[in-house]
């Protein structure tokens, strides 16, 4: 049996690592996710993407949908794989455990981009119409997190789940 030795601010390197797995996850996941789009668009109209390979590209044209994602939630899933790995897990490895910590790590990261998106958008609203700030917030996070949640669901969970019960197995093996 392990005990972890935690530092000034009660996370010890178990923890740490966790987050910065749950983070690497985070990128992964939108790659493999971002890949799909692309082979969903070639997929659609092959004929159409190899007469103009340009098509594929103009999916990357979207700006702060495509570059927010890439970068926030990697730095999103490091805090809150950290967090959720000092709450939620005992101090021995615990692989199944591990798994459904990080399906939980993956759509609690999915909230803090909702919520960065619903900042942005209300931030951009107040120059605009600053009684209609605090909706658009609400509205744009609303949005994000539920078209989030149904379209990226089938990616992050298996890859939350594979990465929680692959770092703890490893922490098991270790030991």
């Amino acid at each position: 049996m392990s005990v972890r030795r935690r530092s000034r601010l009660g996370v010890s390197r178990r923890d740490v690592g966790a987050g910065l797995v749950a983070g690497v996850a985070a990128l992964l996941a939108n790659v493999l996710f971002h890949a799909g789009m692309v082979a969903r668009v070639f997929i659609s109209d092959p004929a159409t993407v190899l007469a103009d390979p340009d098509i594929v590209w103009s999916i990357f044209h979207w700006g702060p949908l495509i570059a927010l994602p890439l970068v926030v939630a990697p730095v999103a899933a490091l805090v809150v794989g950290t967090v959720v790995w000092r709450i939620g897990m005992p101090d021995e490895p615990a692989p199944r455990r591990g798994a459904g910590t990080g399906v939980v790590t993956a759509f609690a990261s999915l909230v803090v981009l909702a919520l960065v998106f619903g900042v942005l958008a209300g931030l951009s609203a107040v120059s605009t119409a600053p009684f209609d700030a605090v909706g658009e917030f609400f509205v744009i996070t609303m949005v994000v997190f539920v078209f989030g949640t149904v379209f990226t669901a089938s990616v992050i969970a298996p890859v939350g789940a594979l990465v929680g019960y692959g770092y703890e197995w490893s922490l098991a093996r270790r030991e």
